[in-house]
């Protein structure tokens, strides 16, 4: 699996589990490719809707970073990661 596979098959994952809560298509970021685990790692920010917390605050969506690590071999998806959590 090359970056643009890596990038296309990520985005359709993101897109499938967190469809219904995209208030905009998921916007690529970066990528990068882990030796050490031999995955790739793909990072998107969208605006996501509001939860019940969101909507006390006024605020109506929140723009949020998630990255998608994929196997390289087979570019099956291994996880989906808040950015802020995930050292680069």
């Amino acid at each position: 699996m090359e970056a643009k596979e890596a990038i296309a098959a990520a985005k359709a994952y993101l897109e499938e589990l967190f469809g219904p809560e995209l208030m905009s298509p998921p916007r690529l970021e970066e990528i990068w490719f882990d030796e050490s685990d031999k995955a790739w790692c793909v990072t998107f920010g969208f605006f996501r809707k509001p939860d019940e917390v969101l909507k006390t605050t006024g605020r109506y969506s929140t723009y949020v970073y998630k990255v998608v690590r994929l196997t390289k071999a087979t570019g099956t998806p291994v996880s989906i990661k808040d950015r802020d959590r995930v050292a680069a």
